[in-house]
């Protein structure tokens, strides 16, 4: 009923070469990873440490030395699947002070006995910088999160954000599975810009609005045989007055992939 990990690792610098990548000593990670389960309820509990020599935020740049605390609630109680989670974050970045924390939350109901048809919800919250040069930095560091946790286009960065992000599953037969989503952003704070894939942050004026745009997106899965499958996805982003006034511009993406599983 307990499970403990420590790690400690470092990003690789990927070289253009063969066989010359190494590992990357601008940035470290390290930390201890708790699962505690009790009937239908687990709980995760972990403390992260983060070192970044060359950090950049709207509103700090340089060392960032940062310490997640994080709290996960997960279970299953009959036909509904629900994950809780909550993570404050302190240290410093270019002298400034980390006050940073997120709260995530997803519920995902069975609408068919066998699991052919689910649809669920995800929010987060994912602190911004609330005043610029006060000597505190706000902005939420997710670390090195999944690109595309909000969508396939991997768009988005989990830094000063709100969302909504309705989805429903579908399999129609045995091999076959669709997923339908949708997904509504926002600025936490209007201070504090927008941040892409790999936290880097785009200038978004004050009375720009928080509006960052919102996001559709379908998938399909074909499971061809045991081993082989092939995915499709298409994704539409749809801006806001947030990232109008940035200068970026709508995006379509599509791609497909074929999967050898052995």
């Amino acid at each position: 009923s307990l499970r403990v990990d420590a790690l400690a690792g470092w990003p690789v610098e990927l070289r253009p070469g063969a066989f010359d990548d190494r590992p990357d000593d601008r940035q470290s990670l390290a930390g201890l990873y708790a699962t505690v389960a009790a009937g239908p309820l687990a709980t995760d509990l972990y403390w992260l440490r983060f070192v970044d020599r060359d950090a950049v935020f709207t509103d700090a740049a340089g060392r960032e030395q940062r310490q997640s605390f994080g709290v996960r609630l997960f279970g299953t109680a009959g036909r509904l699947h629900g994950n809780v989670e909550g993570v404050p974050q302190t240290g410093q970045v270019g002298g400034n002070d980390i006050e940073a924390w997120t709260v995530a939350i997803e519920v995902t109901a069975d609408l068919a006995a066998d699991g052919t048809l689910a649809a669920g919800v995800r929010a987060d919250l994912a602190s911004g910088d609330r005043r610029p040069g006060d000597g505190t930095l706000g902005t939420f560091n997710a670390l090195y999160p999944n690109p595309t946790y909000f969508s396939q286009a991997a768009l988005v960065y989990p830094a000063n954000l709100v969302d909504v992000h309705p989805f429903v599953r579908w399999q129609p037969t045995r091999r076959l599975q669709l997923t339908l989503e949708g997904d509504w952003l926002w600025r936490h704070r209007r201070r504090d810009g927008f941040y892409i894939q790999p936290l880097e942050p785009v200038a978004v004026a004050t009375d720009a609005g928080r509006r960052i745009g919102w996001q559709a997106g379908v998938c399909a899965e074909l499971l061809l045989s045991a081993n082989w499958s092939v995915q499709a996805w298409l994704v539409r982003f749809d801006g806001g007055s947030a990232l109008a006034a940035a200068g970026l511009r709508d995006v379509d993406y599509g791609a497909g992939s074929v999967t050898f599983r052995f």
